[in-house]
Order: C-alpha cells, then sequence, then structure tokens
C-alpha cells in the first residue's frame, strides 16, 4: 500500500480522502485488501472481497462499531462450490454476529473469472455514490 498508492495519485487524477477511495481483490488479493482495509480504515470507506476468506481473527477483534461508522460498502461474494466458500461464510456469519453491515453474495460456481466478473458488476455500482 504504501508504493501502490503514491504512485497512483502522482499519475492519475483522482480524489486522495478516504471516501473518494476503495480496495477489492480476488483470491488471495481478496484477503490482502481485507487486512490492508482493516488495518487502514482511516484511508479507505469501501471494501470488496471476492472468493477468500481473511484472518478471522483480525475480523474478530475489529471494532463493530468503527467498522459500521467508516466503511460505506463492505461487500462479500464467493460461490457455493469455490474451495474459499467454508471461510467465506465464517467470515460473513462473524460479521452478521456482531452486527456489522455488509453484503454477501454466495453464488453458484466455483473459483472462477466468471463469477469475480458478476462481482465486479455488483460491487462498482456502490461505489462513491455520495
Amino acid at each position: 500500500m504504501t508504493a501502490l498508492k503514491p504512485m497512483v495519485e502522482s499519475k492519475y487524477r483522482v480524489l486522495t480522502d478516504r471516501n473518494h477511495r476503495a480496495i477489492a481483490g480476488l483470491s488471495m488479493g481478496s484477503a490482502q485488501s481485507q487486512m490492508i482495509t482493516l488495518h487502514n480504515l482511516e484511508q479507505f470507506a469501501y471494501l470488496g472481497a471476492f472468493s477468500a476468506s481473511a484472518n478471522h481473527a483480525e475480523w474478530e477483534k475489529a471494532d463493530a462499531e468503527a467498522l459500521n461508522r467508516k466503511l460505506k460498502v463492505l461487500w462479500l461474494g464467493c460461490g457455493t462450490e469455490d474451495f474459499a466458500y467454508p471461510g467465506m461464510q465464517k467470515l460473513h456469519t462473524l460479521l452478521e454476529s456482531k452486527k456489522v453491515k455488509h453484503v454477501w453474495n454466495a453464488s453458484g460456481a466455483g473459483h472462477s473469472w466468471p463469477n469475480w466478473q458478476i462481482y465486479l458488476s455488483q460491487f462498482a455500482p456502490l461505489l462513491f455514490r455520495d
């Protein structure tokens, strides 16, 4: 994050406040996006996590009130035939128990590009709406 964010901000005309910054990933990038966001809530207001659970201990430690206040969209998606599904389902259940607002999309199919394209098409329109 310390290398990518400054590069993007130097090369592209972007708004640099947290309300105009999103992070999303698929597979291993999903787990990385989750951890980056959890540890940098002051920098990101949107998180999309496709087909990978992350460190559940980190989510358990997370302050539900802070997550609800700071994340405008927390979007999770995973195919029911995906090897990552049990972990993503567990994360969804954890977030529900903590009363963390989030979108959960358990779709069909597996760990695949067609699923991720659909997830992106559902997640992207939710960004920067206000």
